[in-house]
């Protein structure tokens, strides 16, 4: 704020010099720049705080369900009473029959195989207070994926150029609660945010990331593609809580 309101007063007094000076034009416009970028960050900082305000809110007061059926309440009991209910159980089975398959440009596919339970950390529950109910829920999943070429794979002509074959790995999904969603490349206090693994990959076709130059072809589609499988699982998943939010509104 200190240094916005000194960039406003030096183009103040530099816009009331009547001097044609190319130096002190030049100087107007790095300051206007200087303030065009201030002004740009104090607007995501406000936006920040925003968003991490309404990420407070939603976890105190979780995800609001229809108002619980036939809730009735004992003679001389306590309408005061907030009952929890667990559901990880029933939510990680579901998590065990997820199907995803994403298919990649000239046949080539990548699919999620398996959830790693010893791995993941699911927490579902429901909590009930005056016939309200809230659902909470916390997930960091983890799963083995393969990606695989199509048989009649082009080659090129690349030296110790190897045959394609199927590369494998293990794809995480994390930070997944009831008061995120999926939005790539939002703020990592209000969305998704995913990993991924490569197993027994040459270091030389990968740099952490994706492919590099030294990978061939069939190998840079298959790496880079694998990357597809955030968006679809996240999509999935967000199908199975809709799903699960539903069945509990008709409860």
């Amino acid at each position: 704020r200190e240094r916005l309101r000194k960039y406003q007063a030096a183009l103040q007094d530099l816009e009331q010099s009547s001097t044609d000076d190319p130096a002190v034009t030049k100087t107007k416009d790095r300051i206007l720049k200087l303030l065009t970028a201030e002004r740009k960050a104090k607007e995501n900082a406000q936006k920040r705080k925003a968003e991490e305000k309404e990420g407070f809110k939603k976890r105190g007061a979780g995800i609001q369900l229809a108002d619980a059926q036939n809730s009735k309440h004992a003679p001389g009991t306590s309408i005061g009473y907030v009952h929890e209910k667990d559901f990880s159980h029933s939510f990680q089975r579901k998590l065990e029959t997820i199907n995803v398959h994403v298919d990649l440009p000239g046949g080539s596919h990548v699919r999620v195989d398996q959830f790693i339970q010893s791995l993941s950390n699911v927490s579902v529950s429901v909590t009930e207070k005056r016939a309200k109910r809230s659902l909470y829920y916390e997930l960091d999943i983890h799963f083995t994926w393969t990606a695989e070429p199509p048989p009649s794979f082009d080659l090129s002509p690349q030296e110790n150029n190897d045959e394609p074959h199927p590369i494998e790995g293990q794809v995480r999904l994390y930070n997944v609660s009831h008061e995120t969603h999926y939005e790539p490349g939002a703020d990592p206090n209000v969305a998704y945010m995913y990993q991924l693994a490569y197993k027994g990959l040459r270091s030389e076709w990968f740099n952490g990331e994706i492919a590099t130059a030294d990978a061939p072809p069939w190998a840079t589609q298959l790496i880079n593609g694998a990357h597809e499988l955030y968006g679809a699982l996240a999509k999935e998943i967000d199908i199975f809580l809709d799903e699960f939010r539903l069945n509990l509104s008709r409860q």
